[in-house]
């Protein structure tokens, strides 16, 4: 199923990336994914000290699927999540929105999934 965090799992992905400046020259990148390097020539650092690196080179090593609508000019970062992890997120999103306020009839919650959100509704 896709999920619908996608931007909390990039910033996440981000906050464990290392980006090491190469000493002999400032402006070339190093960069090191969970200890292992990851091949990025594209990526550099401004003269306003910004390290610009590749979003679909990052995002693939993250393990996610990158695709790009050039009509939109739109780039879509989506993942799969295995299906008993989506039936425990379903189930839980349940749970918690049921019980989120007390209510004279009890409150029923449909969560559902799907590849989009057209498919989940």
């Amino acid at each position: 199923m896709k999920r619908l965090l996608t931007p909390l799992l990039i910033l996440c992905a981000l906050l464990t990336l290392t980006v090491l400046a190469a000493g002999a020259d400032s402006r070339s990148v190093s960069i090191t994914l969970d200890g292992a390097p990851l091949d990025m020539p594209e990526a550099y650092i401004t003269q306003e000290g910004v390290t610009m690196v590749p979003l679909r080179v990052l995002a693939e090593a993250l393990g996610f699927h990158v695709s790009w609508d050039s009509a939109s000019r739109t780039a879509s970062i989506s993942r799969e999540a295995p299906e008993a992890e989506a039936r425990q997120v379903q189930a839980l999103v349940q749970e918690e929105m049921e019980a989120a306020v007390s209510l004279a009839v009890p409150m029923e919650v449909d969560a559902k999934t799907g590849k989009d959100w057209g498919e989940a509704h």
